[in-house]
């Protein structure tokens, strides 16, 4: 025994190393090198050099992994995302928690957040990005093979999240404009697509927080009345699927509008005429405009809509009256007929005996 007292040493496999003790039930050792990458090797120890135990414990080596790419490289904010990443040595002899991801966030001080890695071939991996991020998040994504040592490769992967999008129905005749996906954290548009009944298309506008693409003719026609399914993905992988879809409708006819003149403020009313109005779908949003002013309407009947008149601070000009179902996909009058608002700014003189009799001028526009 040495003059100082106990020393342990471990054997991997042929080899022995010395060891020191960090406690009476733990033991230091730094592992020797070695060349065997494909099978486990038995780990033993031993307090005098010759005998070692027989615990049937197993260590592996592997070759340090490198981590070329990611994809994609952009996920929803609530996690699930399966990502891949991409690159050499990946060995797939590690299992449990050894075997893991991390997810590092770059912006904020947030804690790391760990999640399985799954082995799929020598040059992939597959990680499932964990959640709760908020979108606009930046991460570095690496991965261990032993629990310990993480590789350095920092590649970056970003969150977004889609808040809503309108309209969520049209015209079924290719009529309904374009749909707005509203959100934030939007990067790439590479492999952005929204799909309307199964059928994708990429997005004609492309902003970190909108993304717009043209709504297409229904499959059915110009008379299709129905729902279909719709879906927005942002990194080609992951799709937010609308719950109650696209409702398509028949197309409105507008003929003509009363009264033709009303008060830019207030509660004034008009009554549009024509065909094909309804509300009885849950994407409905029966609605009016004069110009840019936009105002509620209800569906009377088939042939009637009532517009709720929207505030119009220029009296001094006329307005094409327009209505649509769904808040965005208006038609105008076939009678193109100008509605005239009304108003006024000013009272002179703005005071007067009680007993009345007195004579007032009032300046406004709009007077017919």
């Amino acid at each position: 025994m040495p003059i100082y007292g106990v020393i342990p040493y471990a054997r991997f496999g042929d080899k022995v190393i010395r060891c020191h003790f960090e406690s009476t039930v733990r033991i230091v050792c730094s592992s020797p090198p070695s060349n065997n990458t494909a099978t486990y090797v038995p780990v033993d120890i031993s307090l005098n050099a010759r005998d070692f135990s027989n615990d049937s414990l197993l260590y592996h080596y592997y070759d340090p992994p490198v981590i070329n790419d990611i994809v994609p490289k952009i996920g929803p904010e609530s996690g699930g995302t399966e990502v891949r990443l991409l690159g050499k040595k990946f060995s797939n002899l590690s299992t449990g928690a050894e075997f893991m991801c991390r997810f590092l966030p770059v912006d904020h001080s947030a804690p790391a957040k760990y999640v399985p890695a799954v082995f799929e071939n020598s040059s992939s991996i597959i990680c499932r990005s964990p959640g709760g991020w908020g979108s606009g998040a930046k991460v570095y994504v690496d991965v261990t093979f032993n629990g310990f040592d993480y590789t350095e490769a920092k590649k970056e992967f970003h969150f977004y999240a889609i808040s809503s999008a309108a309209p969520l129905s049209g015209p079924a005749d290719g009529t309904a404009g374009n749909l707005h996906v509203y959100g934030s954290g939007f990067k790439d548009p590479t492999h952005t697509y929204c799909s309307f009944d199964g059928t994708k298309y990429k997005p004609i506008e492309f902003t970190p927080t909108l993304i717009k693409c043209k709504i297409p003719k229904a499959k059915g026609g110009n008379d299709f009345f129905g729902s279909v399914p719709l879906s927005v993905s942002v990194n080609g992988v992951d799709a937010f699927e609308f719950q109650h879809g696209f409702h398509y409708y028949p197309q409105i006819n507008v003929s003509d509008f009363y009264p033709r003149t009303g008060p830019g403020r207030g509660k004034g009313l008009v009554k549009f005429f024509g065909s094909g109005f309804r509300s009885d779908f849950p994407q409905a949003a029966p609605a009016c405009r004069f110009g840019e002013h936009v105002g509620k309407a209800d569906v009377l009947s088939s042939t009637e809509m009532l517009c709720h008149l929207p505030e119009i601070d220029a009296y001094n000009q006329t307005y094409k009256g327009e209505v649509a179902l769904n808040e965005h996909s208006y038609i105008k009058a076939k009678s193109n007929a100008d509605f005239s608002p009304y108003g006024i700014y000013d009272v002179d003189p703005n005071s007067g005996p009680v007993n009345g009799k007195h004579q007032i001028m009032i300046y406004g526009n709009g007077f017919t």
